[in-house]
């Protein structure tokens, strides 16, 4: 079981349109509490785009809540605690990394569309290897003369 839950949604664009200007998406992603009860661990977060110099940013803030086995909690809520909120077992933190990432990209997504943003992560493209292009040039060549 994977929850999700956003206690806040923040986005504002701050420039309508930036000409000639190189925007830098930043993502930031912060953990501000764990704590775990039986087989289900929650961390608190906060993620953030900036999209700079200065055009806007999309601020997120929540709770995530997934099963772990019953000792990996109470580990991982110890090691929290005794670290005083800046350490958690490599076992949990990729997977709790991983799971506010995920989320939270696909709401920023749909944040940055509404406010005609750029996405906050690159868009996957496809592109031929330059072997398949020139293979395909050379087909189309040759069914013309023919």
């Amino acid at each position: 079981m994977i929850q999700v839950n956003f206690k806040t949604i923040e986005g504002r664009k701050l420039i309508n349109e930036v000409f000639g200007q190189q925007i830098r998406i930043n993502n930031n992603m912060t953990i501000t509490s764990l704590h775990g009860e039986d087989e289900n661990l929650t961390a608190s977060f906060v993620f953030t785009c900036n999209y700079e110099p200065n055009f806007g940013f999309i601020r997120l803030e929540g709770e995530i809540t997934f099963d772990e086995t019953k000792e990996n909690v109470q580990l991982t809520v110890k090691e929290w605690k005794e670290s005083k909120g800046r350490h958690i077992s490599d076992k949990v933190v990729e997977k709790v990394h991983n799971l506010i990432l995920s989320n939270c990209f696909i709401e920023a997504a749909v944040i940055s569309k509404e406010l005609k943003l750029p996405p906050p992560f690159p868009i996957p493209y496809i592109q031929q290897k330059k072997e398949e292009v020139k293979k395909q040039e050379i087909e189309e060549v040759d069914r013309y003369i023919r």
